[in-house]
């Protein structure tokens, strides 16, 4: 859907550059049929086959490039007009904002077999801490309804945070959610539960 809704007539101008510390792809795109100026960020994690897509001002560049200073590659990008500035893509916060971020996982399951999730281990290393929203997608849902959601409290520095999730599905699409003016730094993912018959 994101591919589809892009403007091709702008694929000349699409920009991006390799982050080979992250080990990532940036690619700033032109998100919408007629648009004229890169609205959208998408980061490509070869390794992992992941897609992460930012939006907002940091997504409005024109230029971007990776500079190497001391022996150090350094990731940059230049705004549009009326921005004249040199932006680096670096830190663990923004401009001091809060930032909306989610993060969805593929949608896992047999619609063959009927299973019961129980537990969700949400393992995170933050600098500060945060609150964060865990929801599910349960089957073919296209939208997570609110008893599919829960609120989660995350400390500073590693650690294990357990969600009761206790839901029967055939198939199951995690979200992660959350607005901080901190990088949120999520480690992993786990999703137990067992398999209760065939369909």
């Amino acid at each position: 859907g994101t591919l589809q809704n892009l403007n091709r007539a702008q694929d000349a101008n699409i920009h991006g550059m390799w982050d080979q510390i992250n080990h990532r792809v940036i690619y700033y795109l032109f998100n919408g049929a007629g648009q004229a100026t890169t609205n959208l960020r998408m980061d490509y994690y070869p390794e992992y086959d992941a897609f992460y897509l930012h939006d907002g001002l940091g997504a409005n560049q024109c230029a971007s490039n990776t500079i190497v200073q001391s022996g150090n590659p350094n990731l940059f990008c230049g705004g549009y007009a009326g921005t004249n500035y040199l932006w680096t893509i670096a830190g663990p916060t923004d401009d001091g904002a809060n930032i909306s971020s989610y993060a969805e996982t593929k949608r896992e399951g047999d619609p063959g077999i009927y299973r019961k999730g129980r537990l969700a281990i949400l393992t995170t290393d933050t600098a500060n801490a945060s609150n964060m929203t865990y929801g599910i997608y349960v089957d073919d849902d296209i939208s997570i309804s609110s008893p599919n959601t829960w609120p989660v409290t995350i400390t500073a520095n590693r650690q294990d945070t357990m969600i009761g999730i206790n839901r029967a599905h055939y198939k199951m699409k995690h979200r992660i959610s959350d607005s901080a003016a901190v990088q949120t730094r999520i480690i992993g993912l786990q999703h137990i539960g067992y398999s209760v018959r065939l369909r």
